[in-house]
């Protein structure tokens, strides 16, 4: 199922494509990323930027 994951501080995961509404991340007002896993870690994002994944998303 695609959803759309904010990659900053909040982490926040929605299901249509929107920006991120949380006024203390530091993701606030820029575009939520497309991922299409279905086990909630959202691998591929973190992957493509060479981040961990064993954060708590």
């Amino acid at each position: 199922m695609i959803h759309y994951v904010c990659l900053g501080d909040c982490g926040s995961v929605i299901d249509e494509f929107g920006l991120c509404e949380s006024s203390d991340c530091s993701q606030n007002g820029l575009p939520l990323e497309k991922c299409k896993c279905s086990d909630g870690l959202h691998s591929s994002l973190f992957d493509d930027l060479g981040e961990e994944t064993d954060n708590n998303m």
